[in-house]
């Protein structure tokens, strides 16, 4: 999806991937002025030129710039207000001018728009897996001793106890990890909220008094229009 506003150059290549979200008031500039020749005017050099890739599921935040030559990594976040003047890393969250990493978002490259309850469903049914082995073999272990069966050794039981123990360890160990996970995402959506929501007001604050200043140059030169060019009325019955 891409927000009003913006600019998008394609002279030197612009690729865009499925699943992109571009904010408002972007610009990403796939071509640039040479400026190496201290003789001449830049605007003599002519341009560079450099293909833009912005991989699948990448979120770039409202007024960002994006320079020639940059690829964007798949499921990378660029925050509002960023200058990209390098590469940004897959799931990597680049902030500031020029842009830099400042932390990664968990797990690989998501595939789908449902990776995430594909990921949940599939530890559920991992741990489902696992506690019926652990129903099975308590119900074994107790129809064996019912029925007299003795063949059991003392040592094998205290193994396949402990066994059973480590299961259960280990299906706590996943929710946990699992729950982690859950909150460390909360946690990110959160700080991209409120760095979105501060860059936006600082925005919104520039608009204001860049209209202030406007209507205050407006009123200047209707004043010096009327000393100019006095306009007398008569009314007339």
């Amino acid at each position: 999806m891409i927000n009003s506003g913006g600019y998008l150059s394609a002279e030197g290549g612009l690729v865009i991937e499925d699943y992109v979200l571009i904010g408002p008031n972007c610009n990403i500039l796939s071509a640039g002025h040479n400026y190496s020749d201290p003789d001449l005017y830049i605007q003599q050099q002519g341009l560079s030129y450099g293909k833009i890739t912005i991989k699948k599921n990448a979120w770039i935040g409202a007024s960002c710039v994006i320079l020639q030559g940059i690829t964007i990594g798949e499921g990378a976040i660029v925050g509002a207000g960023s200058v990209v003047t390098s590469d940004i890393p897959p799931m990597a969250i680049a902030v500031g001018n020029p842009s830099k990493v400042i932390k990664y978002r968990p797990g690989k490259y998501p595939c789908t728009e449902n990776s995430s309850q594909e990921r949940t469903a599939g530890l559920a049914e991992k741990i489902r897996l696992e506690k019926e082995i652990i129903h099975d073999t308590e119900n074994s272990a107790s129809q064996e001793r019912t029925a007299g069966q003795q063949t059991i050794s003392k040592e094998k039981v205290e193994n396949q106890t402990g066994t059973n123990h480590e299961k259960i360890r280990l299906e706590k160990e996943i929710i946990q990890i699992h729950q982690g996970y859950q909150e460390e995402i909360k946690r990110l959506n959160t700080e991209i909220k409120e760095i979105h929501q501060s860059y936006q007001k600082k925005i919104d604050l520039l608009h204001a008094e860049m209209e202030e200043v406007h209507k205050g140059y407006g009123l200047k030169l209707m004043e010096q229009k009327k000393k100019q060019f006095p306009i007398r009325f008569s009314l007339r019955g």
